[in-house]
């Protein structure tokens, strides 16, 4: 038959569990509440450390919550209000107020205010970005780019890929232990021209005249000889 936990005893623990860290005074009341207060975030123990991890922190506080209903004062009310402040959306800014005040008779007339600041949320890598482009036409499109995530790929040639070379092998995973950002499209004649200024694919045959169409013609060896003359 299933047995039932006696209410007595567990009713004890609970009292128990709360009184022994609680004021001289043999309660949980105000004194305890300013004790927090007036050594907030100091460590090493002591008083307002009710939790016996070494700091005053917002577990004392709520230790000192939960175990209120220990020490009702019929000479003190306790209220309890949260104040927001800072401005905008961003958490980083925004910083809750815990302030305690009592109306009636306390053995203190000070009034403690707490203030918890919250850690801000990371913001969140968008998943593309659009550069912008001195000079490039309105119509043109714009410059993508899209992110690369943090992973792991393989690397070099299969057996038997069809025009593979040598040097390619052997295959071996790389490892990028962070996040990049790549062109989402082609470099375009409009944004290399915008960019660099010159038309490498001027008096070929067989190109494409439209200005989003890729830019053709052009290499490394021009990137980098453009940014040795730029210093």
């Amino acid at each position: 038959m299933k047995r039932t936990l006696p209410l007595l005893p567990v009713l004890m623990v609970l009292v128990l569990w709360c009184l022994p860290v609680a004021y001289p005074d043999g309660r949980i009341d105000s004194d305890d509440l300013l004790n927090v207060a007036e050594n907030w975030q100091r460590t090493g123990g002591g008083p307002g450390d009710f939790t016996g991890d070494g700091v005053v922190d917002q577990a004392d506080l709520l230790y000192i919550i939960q175990c209120w209903k220990q020490a009702t004062s019929p000479t003190s009310t306790p209220t309890f209000t949260f104040t927001p402040t800072g401005t905008g959306t961003d958490i980083s800014t925004f910083t809750p107020t815990i302030t305690a005040t009592w109306t009636g008779t306390s053995t203190r007339t000070s009034t403690p205010t707490i203030t918890l600041t919250s850690t801000p949320t990371p913001t969140a890598t968008p998943e593309e970005i659009i550069i912008d482009i001195p000079g490039l036409p309105e119509d043109a499109t714009p410059l993508i780019l899209v992110r690369i995530p943090a992973g792991e790929f393989l690397m070099g040639r299969y057996p038997g890929e069809q025009d593979s070379q040598d040097y390619e092998d052997p295959q071996h995973y790389v490892d990028i232990g962070y996040d990049f950002y790549i062109g989402k499209y082609e470099i375009t004649k409009a944004q290399w021209e915008a960019i660099m200024g010159t038309t490498p694919w001027s008096g070929k045959n067989y190109i494409l005249d439209h200005p989003d169409s890729p830019a053709v013609y052009v290499s490394w060896n021009d990137i980098r000889n453009a940014a040795g003359s730029t210093g």
